[in-house]
């Protein structure tokens, strides 16, 4: 019908293509393949031409809506982020990673993704990440998070 609703149907749908592909719990599965599931399709989305395009829509758009910021945030990366969190919530309880807040742990692990890729990407230098280099970024991330979420 409208832009606008058009947004909102995109943001839902990209997300639950998004997570229909990754949230799963895989009996066994370590946190590294967790965090590598999501790492990997994660970026291969959101870096796409087709995600950086949608993006800039979403930032040249944002300011005509005012009130849409907060939908697509709740229908969009929202559903991805809590869909992450719930599965470190399953490893933290099982005593697999140290018990912190997993939704703030699932935030950082996002948004460690995103960076200064996205960046790159948004100003048109994307071809500067290989795909060897986004993978040793994603390698290179996860560590960190398993190495500071060790119990």
């Amino acid at each position: 019908g409208t832009k606008r609703s058009l947004l909102e149907a995109v943001a839902y749908i990209t997300a639950q293509a998004f997570i229909e592909g990754v949230a799963r719990n895989v009996e066994g599965e370590s946190v590294r393949d967790i965090l590598l599931r999501y790492a990997t399709e994660f970026q291969e989305r959101s870096l796409s031409p087709e995600g950086i395009q949608f993006h800039r829509l979403l930032i040249a758009d944002v300011s005509k809506f005012p009130d849409l910021s907060a939908t697509l945030y709740e229908r969009g990366i929202y559903q991805v982020v809590a869909a992450l969190a719930r599965e470190l919530a399953v490893e933290m309880a099982a005593g697999k990673l140290r018990k912190v807040d997993p939704m703030a742990t699932a935030e950082r692990f996002i948004g460690a993704l995103t960076g200064m890729v996205r960046y790159r990407a948004f100003s048109g230098m994307g071809h500067m990440d290989t795909p060897a280099g986004r993978r040793g970024y994603i390698k290179d991330t996860i560590d960190l998070f398993v190495q500071g979420l060790t119990p």
